[in-house]
């Protein structure tokens, strides 16, 4: 950017937000002298274009409002008259959720791109002439609506306007920008960010939760990634075409980098590591504002010291502020609107924010769905112009914009922080919906963020980083409460306070082994699998698993206490642990040393389908060590392929082998079957009102193990009358287990156990 262009560009900031009214009124006098004779105009202002005419009669909308006019022009009508005077030259993408929003030309107005690039190189010098910016971008396809109009997102659109500038400015070609398989492009451009180390001098993201994603992607594959840059050969598990033909452009062998590369990136701690793998990189350019803010500690954690900027704040409506000073914290960012970028209305939410601390902000207004006319007798609440917000005081944003959109909530609060000359500048406080909610009681986003932001001060003194967190409301209980799931990283130096990756040391992993220590039960730290589970009016279940990856499934050959398994009477298993490798690997080596040590093998399946790639895997997985234990408690229905599950001969035939000593079928609250090589029988069960089933295999199957631990030799198979004795003991752990909630906490003591099975006798 030319020195001129810099200083012409700061003068024409300095001159819009002298100028903010005036050229408010002037840019809503343009809209409405183009459009006040289309349809949805006419309704309100009957071709007129007076101001307080329009404030006076044209509504407050949502989009769903908008959509019926949208879908028309979608679907083929003229669409010259609809919303819009001119015609419409394509649709673009708002939101969570795909909303068409019109558009007749560009998606920048032709100020904002010269102004965000003076400001910038007032502060950061000449980016476009100093490197490039390794940015991950990811476009997605457009869409022809039933009348031919091209509908993508305002990111797509930008992209493609900048597609001649990227050989130059950018290390991604534009062919993984526009891969479909975001996979295959994250792990492109990050191959191609490395090649081109020495000339990156910025990265970046739309979102810094996307930044972040792109370091664990690094963290999960820099050996692969050197290795294609070792040996110049794309990796075998990128696919895509255009991938590979830009990947033959640039690739070329270079062992050196590769070593280098690999050499950092195998460090203990990857504390600062943008600064070590870039080293030329002067700030990270992200989102870090709203429900973003939660990525900041992780991002600092990898940028050592990088400024984190955010820039500009802007949605599919327009390209509406700028950060006058991007070198700012994070937490105290505040966006300068742009006066020519729409015309600006703001809705006063009921309740002041509260700014406790200069991080924090907090705010209570209107939800999505609450109307706002059910406020609008209140003065206070009544919307008003650009220049005439007040300090501390937050507001819904409205805009009307050349596409076609009149006094349309965007959805965001944000909150007043100051004024640039006559131009007030704002923090983005949070969407206008309701983030959590128990029974009459609502949270907003901001509300949630504050309350982690918080605790996560908590972590400091352990070492620990918050990385995620993600939530839900619990109302399974009364009163009900919030539930929030970390997840953490460790800090360099944290003096010996080291995640283990295997066995996590999570908030779940804490709760486990606090329990397990109360209980006398031998324990090292971990990184916990999650299981949600929903439960029928019956008090059965659905399950939702969080394992990929999780602890168990990275446990290798090499970890195992090989001391500890030999000194096992009982070696107890499931085959969840056989669908993954190393924990496949792992606990095949671990069966094999207790047998060889004369512990008696257990295995109880766990079925659990949606791990599996298929049924057919699960069944090969499951039967592949089927033959190697002395004990199974067994999911037969599955096993059985077909045959009757309630025949003994079929049972017998088909799951039976030669060095089994005990087979054991479930069948739920009405009893158990157990089949030995010399008798067989049905041992029944104990009726109850079943709450929550979860957890009442895994506690029949830890009453029949206490049983069997029990005896002097180890052996209840050839002693039919002591193995009903257990197996009635076992029925009762189950049965009592599903009368309360949850899992462990509802597991029964020895004494209830014993209680329950005097009273099912008398």
């Amino acid at each position: 950017m030319a020195t001129d262009d810099y200083e012409a560009g700061l003068k024409m900031l300095e001159e819009l937000t002298t100028n903010a009214q005036q050229i408010q009124d002037q840019l809503l006098c343009e809209i409405l002298g183009k459009n006040a004779g289309t349809e949805y105009l006419r309704r309100f202002l009957h071709g007129q274009t007076d101001k307080q005419l329009f404030k006076t009669n044209v509504p407050i909308v949502a989009y769903e409002d908008l959509k019926p006019y949208i879908d028309r022009i979608a679907n083929g009508e003229a669409s010259s008259d609809i919303l819009l005077a001119e015609p419409i030259t394509g649709t673009g993408t708002s939101g969570g959720q795909p909303k068409l929003i019109p558009f007749a030309g560009e998606t920048l107005t032709a100020s904002s791109g010269t102004l965000y690039r003076s400001v910038m190189k007032k502060h950061l010098g000449d980016i476009d002439e100093a490197g490039k910016r390794m940015e991950l971008m990811f476009a997605k396809p457009d869409v022809e609506t039933p009348s031919g109009l091209k509908a993508s997102a305002a990111s797509s659109r930008i992209f493609k306007s900048i597609q001649a500038t990227l050989p130059k400015l950018y290390t991604s070609p534009f062919e993984t920008i526009f891969c479909r398989d975001t996979k295959q492009s994250m792990y492109c451009q990050l191959l191609f960010g490395l090649i081109q180390r020495d000339e990156v001098i910025m990265i970046g993201s739309i979102f810094a939760s996307t930044v972040l994603r792109g370091f664990k992607v690094l963290e999960n594959n820099w050996q692969e990634l050197c290795s294609n840059i070792r040996t110049g050969q794309i990796s075998d598990q990128i696919t895509d075409s255009g991938c590979r033909t830009a990947a033959s452009l640039i690739l070329k062998p270079n062992p050196e980098l590769a070593d280098l590369i690999g050499n950092i990136c195998s460090c203990k701690s990857w504390d600062g590591i943008i600064r070590k793998l870039w080293p030329k990189t002067k700030y990270i350019g992200t989102i870090c504002t709203g429900a973003m803010m939660q990525y900041t500690a992780e991002l600092e954690f990898y940028c050592g010291g990088l400024p984190l900027v955010s820039s500009f704040y802007g949605c599919s409506e327009g390209a509406l502020g700028i950060n006058l000073e991007p070198l700012c914290k994070p937490s105290d960012v505040s966006y300068t609107f742009l006066p020519d970028a729409v015309y600006y209305e703001f809705v006063p939410i009921k309740e002041e924010c509260i700014t406790e601390s200069p991080k924090q902000v907090e705010f209570s207004g209107v939800s999505q769905n609450e109307s706002l006319e059910t406020k609008s007798n209140d003065e206070d609440t009544e919307p008003v112009d650009l220049v005439n917000v007040k300090p501390g005081r937050c507001y819904e944003l409205l805009v009307t914009n050349s596409k076609g959109l009149y006094r349309y909530r965007v959805g965001d609060v944000l909150m007043v922080s100051g004024f640039h000359n006559n131009t007030p500048q704002f923090r983005f406080v949070g969407r206008q919906n309701v983030a959590l909610g128990v029974d009459v009681e609502r949270t907003s986003e901001a509300d949630l963020l504050k309350a982690v932001m918080e605790a996560k001060t908590l972590l400091d003194p352990l070492g620990f980083i918050l990385t995620e967190y993600t939530s839900y409301g619990d109302t399974s209980s009364t009163p009900g409460h919030y539930v929030i799931f970390w997840e953490l990283k460790a800090k360099e130096g944290n003096n010996g306070k080291e995640l283990d990756p295997k066995v996590g040391d999570d908030e779940f992993g804490r709760m486990l082994a606090n329990i397990l220590k109360e209980n006398n039960v031998d324990n090292h730290s971990a990184r916990t699998a999650l299981a949600f589970v929903t439960l029928r009016d019956d008090g059965e279940r659905e399950f939702l698993f969080f394992r990929h990856p999780s602890a168990d499934m990275i446990l290798r050959e090499s970890e195992l206490d090989i001391n500890l398994i030999k000194q096992t009477k009982i070696f107890h298993f499931g085959s969840i642990s056989l669908i993954e490798e190393t924990c496949k690997s792992a606990q095949l080596a671990a069966m094999n040393i207790a047998k060889n040590s004369g512990s008696i093998l257990s295995y109880d399946l766990n079925l659990r389908l949606p791990l599996w790639p298929s049924a057919e895997a699960a069944r090969k997985g499951i039967m592949s060590i089927w033959d190697q234990a002395d004990l199974i408690k067994d999911e037969i229905t599955f096993l059985t392929e077909g045959g009757d599950p309630y025949d003994d001969n079929v049972v017998m035939k088909n799951l039976f082998h030669p060095i089994l000593k005990l087979l054991i079928v479930t069948e739920g609250p009405a009893s158990c079957r157990y089949y030995t090589k010399t008798f067989k029988g049905r041992v029944p069960g104990i009726k109850v009102k079943p709450v929550d089933t979860t957890g009442a295999g895994d506690a029949f199957v830890g009453g029949l193990l206490s049983s069997l631990s029990l005896t002097s030799d180890l052996n209840l198979f050839q002693d039919e009358k002591r193995l009903r004795e257990a197996l009635a003991f076992a029925n009762a752990c189950g049965a009592l287990t599903v009368t309360e909630r949850g899992v462990i906490l509802a597991l029964p003591t020895k004494q209830a156990i014993l209680e329950a099975l005097t009273k099912h006798h008398e």
